[in-house]
């Protein structure tokens, strides 16, 4: 029997989120490391389609892994278009990062 992992009735696992970012938790500012196009998994929108550019600021929305290979942590992230359209997508942690980018910080 297998527990489904979106059970609302389920208590929050015990230690961190990610093993990636221990310090992430769900709702927390991340940035895009890098350019990040959908892949055509993304209903209305193109495919190839900038979803974010590096620095883009999104927000963690859930994390996981992969079935095959539960040492592969994913995060599900939240990202603003130009359009203002919010897009969820799926992550690599080496796609995320938690810190702002240096550019952003300078001009602060």
């Amino acid at each position: 029997m297998h527990e489904l992992l979106d059970d609302p009735m389920a208590g929050e696992p015990e230690g961190p989120l990610l093993r990636c970012y221990p310090a992430l938790q769900k709702g927390d500012v991340v940035f895009a490391a890098t350019t990040l196009v959908n892949d055509g998994s993304i209903p209305g929108v193109e495919q190839n389609q900038i979803l974010a550019e590096p620095g883009t600021m999104g927000m963690l929305v859930n994390a996981g892994h992969l079935e095959e290979d539960p040492a592969q942590e994913l995060l599900l992230v939240g990202f603003h278009l130009p359009d203002g359209q919010l897009v969820m997508v799926t992550c690599l942690p080496d796609e995320i990062s938690p810190d702002a980018p240096e550019t952003a910080l300078a001009g602060s």
